[in-house]
């Protein structure tokens, strides 16, 4: 009768490892596209909708969003970005405009990808981002790669790898 209790037990035992592996599982990288813009992301990944603007845009899990803004050059001569401007000018630009020194920039490592780390608070809970620029032939194209601020430097190895993986 007691090993009988063992066995049931370690039955038990392994059925539920078996679920907890099942669901913290990570699912297969998957390239995403929509617009003109690519990214490897899990398979899990979903489109998001566009309706706020941005061109493509990804949940990944319940607190991960990868969304991308493509911004044509003639567009941004407006704000002072001449149509012959490198990368490296448009992410000094958008790291300006939205109060951050272009001495916050750097590279993304493997890449020549310029990015910025930066955060903001919405509905009183804070979030981390790492806003990545590329360039296109006829277009800029800012992509965040956001979380909660909590989880951020948990992330932030995927996102690296997940920038370096876009193509516009």
């Amino acid at each position: 009768m007691r090993s009988r209790k063992k066995i049931v037990s370690l039955v038990l035992f392994l059925a539920m490892m078996i679920s907890v592996f099942a669901g913290c599982g990570s699912a297969e990288d998957k390239e995403f596209s929509s617009n003109g813009f690519t990214v490897t992301l899990p398979g899990n990944a979903k489109e998001m909708d566009q309706s706020l603007g941005y061109t493509a845009c990804y949940q990944v899990g319940n607190d991960i969003v990868v969304a991308a803004i493509e911004e044509t050059k003639s567009s941004l001569q407006s704000l002072g970005l001449s149509e012959d401007a490198t990368v490296e000018e448009y992410a000094a630009l958008v790291a300006e405009v939205n109060g951050y020194s272009a001495d916050d920039i750097k590279t993304l490592t493997g890449t020549d990808a310029p990015y910025f780390e930066y955060s903001s608070t919405v509905s009183d809970v804070e979030y981390n981002y790492m806003g990545v620029c590329y360039e296109s032939e006829e277009s800029f194209w800012f992509v965040n790669f956001g979380t909660t601020a909590s989880k951020f430097d948990s992330v932030k190895e995927d996102f690296e790898r997940w920038a370096a993986s876009v193509k516009v």
